[in-house]
């Protein structure tokens, strides 16, 4: 097993939390609010002009049949328009949260003019944790509609159809025609060939606040994008205080990876078939293993993939390509994959796999020391009934490891630290009476670092909730504090 040596990758608190919980087992769980109307109701549209009237109209409307939230932010809208900007059909789903800011569920309505009815809903993301977003907020997102010249601007077009479409937090490729107001805040008028040259304006590749006027046939048919003032630059992808560093997501099929709180997305190169039987392999859905993918912001990337584990490298953003096949010989399916580096020589990876009364676990740690030129196996601990949860070093030498348990009753994690790198290990005790009860429970190990003379530790709860835990201490075998609880950053795009 052998790959050459490659750039230097930094291992930061940000790319640590990147993390997924092999343990969930379902999307959403859909819960019905008692004040909310759900399912198929006769409700007629009243007539909205969306320019004029924006989507407050709408939701005024909605009102009077079924519950709209007071705090309410878009996940997701889209109208369809007559030619002179009356909406016609709409989709939309909002995100809720109470006084405190703390999300509460999702509502989403689907209008269907020719039958005159409303689909109402509501349910609870139990995986993905749901922020507030300025960028997305109802009253916000309303009052740059209304700015928008849209009658006007499709009578100057010939599209066969008209749909007005928002989401969050879009990312448009460098170049990418949009529309920009001018420095009174209008939105000029454009022929769709004047509009494909650029004269109103191209992105800048950053995330922004775009809403589309397309021709209702999807992501690859005729649109003109407008670039709205955001209402808040810092919420934005982009800002590492509420985007992860490094983040996947899945699109169309395909797999891509960004090493820059989402600034830019790079395609991972797998084919349909490759990727399916990645995502087969790990038994969650449409998401990928904890930790196993890793990009340090300079342009290295490296992910697990395949039932048999495969190591796949770029170090020029995805211009090139190596890879590493990891194939020993396991007694069962692969499902446990973390890779990390913490300097250009020296970088481990950790594999584990399902526990089953026949077979037991089976649980390997490899070091490379030379730049991943070669590799050393060594077999982690393993206690039957326990499968590998994260891993996280602070040098070559002292780390420390966490076991998720196959019958989780007790809410707090099994330990281990490591002064040898990992030839051995020893149990490890925490302060886990210490923690608020607002922390019900932790699932894994998000990364160690030694910082001004003590180790810092820190403890998540993969993508199952967003509450991280602290501890230090000056040795990494005792002594360890709690210090705080705060919510971190973690998987939202996948």
């Amino acid at each position: 097993m052998t790959m050459h040596k490659h750039k230097k990758i930094l291992i930061t608190a940000a790319a640590a939390v990147i993390v997924l919980a092999a343990a969930a087992t379902a999307w959403f769980m859909i819960h019905r609010a008692e004040s909310l109307s759900e399912g198929a109701k006769r409700f007629a549209l009243k007539e909205v002009c969306l320019e004029k009237n924006g989507i407050a109209a709408i939701t005024q409307q909605i009102r009077t049949a079924t519950e709209v939230p007071d705090s309410a932010y878009i996940a997701y809208f889209e109208a369809w328009l007559t030619k002179d900007g009356f909406v016609e059909n709409f989709k939309m789903t909002l995100d809720a949260f109470d006084d405190q800011g703390n999300y509460t569920q999702t509502y989403t309505y689907n209008y269907n003019d020719s039958k005159h009815e409303i689909v109402c809903g509501s349910s609870v993301t139990t995986i993905l944790p749901t922020y507030e977003q300025p960028n997305s907020a109802l009253d916000y997102i309303d009052a740059q509609i209304k700015t928008l010249p849209l009658a006007s601007q499709m009578q100057l077009l010939d599209f066969e159809h008209f749909t007005l479409v928002f989401q969050p937090d879009i990312q448009l490729e460098a170049g990418t025609p949009v529309i920009e107001a001018d420095s009174s805040g209008q939105f000029p008028l454009l022929s769709y060939e004047d509009y494909q040259q650029g004269l109103g304006g191209v992105s800048d590749g950053s995330s922004s606040v775009i809403i589309s006027l397309t021709d209702g046939t999807g992501a690859t048919g005729q649109q003109i994008r407008y670039l709205c003032q955001a209402a808040d630059e810092e919420s934005l992808s982009g800002n590492p205080e509420t985007t992860m560093q490094s983040d996947y997501r899945i699109q169309n099929g395909e797999l891509y990876l960004t090493g820059d709180c989402g600034e830019t997305w790079i395609s991972a190169g797998l084919s349909e078939a490759q990727l399916q039987e990645t995502l087969e392999t790990y038994h969650m859905g449409n998401i990928l293993a904890q930790d196993s993918f890793y990009a340090d912001g300079s342009g290295t990337y490296m992910f697990f993939y395949g039932k048999i584990p495969t190591l796949k490298i770029t170090e020029d953003s995805g211009s090139t390509w190596r890879e590493i096949t990891f194939d020993r010989e396991m007694p069962r399916t692969v499902t446990r994959r973390i890779i990390r580096f913490l300097d250009d020589e020296n970088g481990y990876a950790a594999l584990g796999t399902d526990w089953s009364m026949g077979t037991g676990e089976a649980l390997f740690l490899y070091w490379t020391h030379d730049g991943g030129q070669t590799w050393e196996e060594l077999e982690l601990p393993t206690v039957d009934g326990q499968m590998l949860g994260g891993i996280a070093f602070a040098d070559t030498q002292i780390g420390i490891l966490t076991v998720e348990r196959v019958s989780a009753e007790d809410p707090w994690l099994v330990t281990y630290y490591t002064e040898d790198g990992g030839k051995n290990f020893e149990t490890l005790e925490l302060p886990w009476e210490d923690i608020p009860e607002e922390v019900q429970y932790l699932s894994r190990v998000d990364s160690l670092t030694y910082e001004d003379g003590q180790y810092v530790l820190i403890m998540g709860q993969g993508l199952s909730g967003n509450q991280k835990v602290k501890f230090t201490s000056q040795s990494v075998e005792s002594g360890w504090q709690f210090e705080e609880n705060y919510i971190g950053t973690v998987h939202t795009v996948g």
